[in-house]
């Protein structure tokens, strides 16, 4: 197959759609060639080139961060319109395409069989639902959801159930269990102290991801032998870092964005990974750090927990009691037994969904949309 694969923000914002697509994209480069479109500011940074024999990279620039200048829509609009213009252009040398959302609309337009991923339903269902979300859905050829709760609610919307299938996020376990750490040289590294355990939390300070909420928890627990470590990038970090400082919280810091290989340390160096978002999706963080080891406090709006058990794999909690996610940090903490059973749990959990699992389902699913096509 010569597959097309879409996906706006993987140069501007990397996160779990970001890196679904190019985890995806990759694997499917090893039997097929697969190029992976999506924008790119002036100033952006240059492609890695990497993958399979078959992947490439093409970025469209878009001029102007979207979250900066404009709305973001109109940048989404202003990046279908060129992503639809170069699908067009070599529409002889493709045979599907695998977009990220409304970005499967290039596709869509240029007559191609299309296959689209919806990650969640804020704007596909109700009276919410966006133009470009309504010709995605009635238009693509096939609808993955990352949950099925997802799923559930696009059907309850009128989507057709045969049109959806559900493909869960996946997780780079052989990355992540080939790295090496030495937990003291990596926290001095970073200025922490080697001599306190580590909570860790890894997201992009959206207002969803509920950080007062994690920190006020941290700091109402007893931590007088752990820190609260946070790495990422984000608008709302400097409000965190101002609110801690004015607060007088110790043992509270952030790291900014680091690369790859330095969030897999980390997760193999922490005790706890703690992220008690008000909303996700699905969640790969979660997996990450189950991957690594890590026993996880996460929330119940968490599109994760379909797929696993409070006490078994992950700890649940109510992200809108400080109370429950002290007590859920308690709980890790309290029993050796309990961190055992949640990382053994974990890791069986983490393995299911490597991204070569999930790039399998895929690969299936594209090969159905041609035959269909044929």
């Amino acid at each position: 197959m010569r597959i097309k694969s879409i996906c706006w923000l993987y140069k501007i914002l990397y996160g779990g759609v970001e890196a679904r697509a190019e985890h995806l994209a990759d694997y499917l480069s090893t039997n097929h060639e697969v190029e992976l479109i999506y924008a790119r500011t002036i100033r952006g940074m240059l492609s890695k080139h990497g993958g399979g024999h078959g992947f490439k990279h093409k970025e469209l620039n878009i001029f102007f961060n979207p979250y900066r200048v404009y709305s973001k829509r109109f940048w989404e609009e202003y990046f279908i319109s060129r992503a639809t213009r170069y699908i067009r252009s070599c529409r002889d040398k493709t045979d599907i395409v695998d977009g990220q959302g409304i970005n499967a609309i290039p596709g869509i337009r240029a007559g191609l069989p299309t296959v689209t991923t919806v990650h969640g339903t804020r704007l596909w269902v109700g009276n919410n639902v966006g133009k470009l979300e309504k010709e995605t859905l009635e238009k693509a050829d096939k609808i993955i959801a990352t949950t099925k709760h997802t799923k559930q609610e696009l059907v309850d919307s009128g989507v057709t159930d045969e049109k959806i299938c559900v493909i869960y996020n996946g997780v780079d376990l052989i990355q992540i269990q080939e790295v090496k750490v030495e937990k003291s040289g990596l926290l001095r590294k970073y200025q922490l102290n080697p001599d306190k355990k580590v909570i860790l939390s890894v997201h992009n300070f959206d207002r969803v991801k509920n950080t007062k909420l994690a920190i006020d928890s941290f700091n109402s627990f007893n931590h007088g032998d752990y820190q609260l470590v946070f790495i990422g990038h984000g608008y709302e970090e400097p409000v965190h870092k101002k609110y801690v400082l004015s607060n007088n919280i110790k043992d509270v810091y952030f790291l900014g964005r680091l690369s790859q290989s330095e969030v897999y340390k980390f997760y193999k160096g922490s005790e706890l990974f703690l992220l008690p978002s008000l909303r996700e999706s699905w969640g790969t963080v979660f997996v990450e750090a189950m991957a690594a080891g890590c026993p996880v406090v996460l929330s119940n709006q968490c599109g994760i927990t379909e797929a696993i058990q409070d006490m078994k794999e992950v700890i649940i909690v109510d992200p809108y009691s400080c109370d429950e996610i002290k007590k859920g940090i308690e709980k890790v903490f309290a029993s050796k037994d309990l961190r055992d059973n949640l990382t053994g749990n974990g890791l069986e959990f983490a393995r299911a969904l490597s991204w070569e699992n999930q790039g399998r389902l895929l690969e299936n699913e594209l090969i159905k949309v041609l035959n269909s096509r044929n």
